[in-house]
């Protein structure tokens, strides 16, 4: 058990660097074009990001700010879906000429999350040991709701790598052509 909180992100980058290694994840990331990822320290751990460029919709007129939808594993068991600012800023609410500049996007933000929400309440694309996980979300509504769902599965609290990279791979390849066919319709209104 790591003493520290540094030791902790250490601890927990060295695992996703580890869970990107390896051959089930990379094939999967190859086979939907995933070539953006990125391993950043959040407040208590590491924090595993996948996307493409592709999923970062364009810039609305007179925005300073688009949408991105990625991936994010911020533990070994569990895996997210979430929509965020691009680029990034926290607590936009905190800013507020930015936060009255942004209304289109946040719009824009609140029905692309709702639309996800609902298609992935169709749980007939993910493997039937993947649960979709909602509660405790914040509605889509919220300026600080970035995490559509959250993926788990039959993963023990301690994986390894490799059952961790499966995993992501799965909810990837059960999870990335529904992005995109949703993604390509809002960039068309």
């Amino acid at each position: 058990m790591p003493e520290t909180l540094t030791q902790q992100k250490a601890d927990d980058e060295q695992f996703f660097e580890h869970v990107k290694a390896q051959p089930s994840l990379q094939e999967t990331l190859q086979r939907h074009a995933l070539n953006r990822l990125v391993i950043r320290p959040s407040q208590h751990n590491a924090v595993l990001g996948i996307t493409k460029e592709a999923w970062t919709l364009p810039r609305l007129e007179g925005q300073s700010r688009s949408l991105n939808v990625h991936f994010e594993a911020r533990n070994r068991h569990e895996f997210r879906l979430e929509l965020g600012l691009d680029p990034y800023i926290g607590n936009v609410e905190e800013k507020p000429e930015l936060f009255r500049e942004l209304q289109p996007v946040l719009a824009q933000k609140t029905r692309l999350m709702e639309r996800l929400r609902t298609l992935l309440q169709d749980k007939a694309a993910l493997p039937a040991h993947v649960e979709i996980v909602m509660t405790g979300l914040l509605a889509p509504d919220k300026t600080r709701a970035h995490t559509i769902v959250r993926f788990t599965g039959n993963l023990p609290t301690d994986p390894s790598p490799e059952q961790s990279a499966r995993f992501f791979a799965e909810v990837i390849d059960a999870i990335a052509p529904m992005i995109e066919t949703t993604l390509a319709g809002e960039i068309d209104v």
